[in-house]
């Protein structure tokens, strides 16, 4: 499963599709299913023509696209239902300053493969709900300072071996990952917020 708003083709859905291709085609994975939610808006200047991009990785059986509509996305209950219905959440983004859809796979207890840059590596590596792949390489855009490409058959071969997992090791990812979820409640969060404020407004004493 893959989610997210595509502008400025952050998310890199091209290079899903090409770890996707490599998993069904080289490493021999047919049994798998891909489901990209995300908004098809020319407004944000999605550069993927996805029946065209579906048609060059010949993963028409393979990919199914769920469009939503500009500024109302799925409710709550709706995402919920997606997310529950996914084994794995994986991310291709080329950088990201935290991640939600991260976190609401995880409160969902859906275990994430993510590239290991930004934010989406550090979510990975302090929860322990799923694999980092590796950077394939980095470059610097006038809307990002750094960003970076995931290797894509790296990706594919992460996606394997969660496709792969044994029981036990899948619902320890989702057991951290729904810990860690709980841990980032708004209302825990903003409360820290709040604390912390207070704590920097009091008067320094000489």
């Amino acid at each position: 499963l893959g989610v997210g708003c595509n502008k400025q083709d952050q998310k890199n859905w091209l290079g899903l599709l090409k770890a996707f291709q490599y998993l069904v085609y080289e490493l021999g994975v047919t049994d798998v299913r891909l489901n990209i939610v995300t908004e098809l808006n020319p407004q944000f200047h999605d550069k993927l023509d996805f029946a065209q991009a579906l048609s060059q990785t010949n993963l028409k059986e393979y990919v199914n696209i769920i469009p939503y509509i500009q500024d109302m996305g799925f409710s709550e209950e709706q995402m919920a239902i997606i997310y529950n219905n996914a084994d794995c959440f994986v991310s291709t983004s080329y950088g990201e300053s935290f991640g939600l859809p991260i976190l609401e796979a995880m409160s969902c207890g859906v275990p994430v493969i993510t590239p290991d840059f930004s934010a989406t590596g550090e979510l990975v590596e302090r929860s322990k709900a799923g694999f980092k792949a590796k950077i394939g390489a980095k470059f610097s855009s006038n809307i990002i300072s750094e960003r970076a490409i995931v290797d894509y058959v790296d990706l594919a071969e992460k996606m394997k071996l969660m496709v792969e997992m044994n029981k036990e090791d899948r619902e320890k990812f989702s057991e951290n990952g729904i810990k860690f979820a709980k841990e980032h409640d708004w209302k825990i969060i903003m409360q820290k917020w709040v604390d912390y404020v207070k704590e920097v407004s009091k008067p320094k004493l000489d």
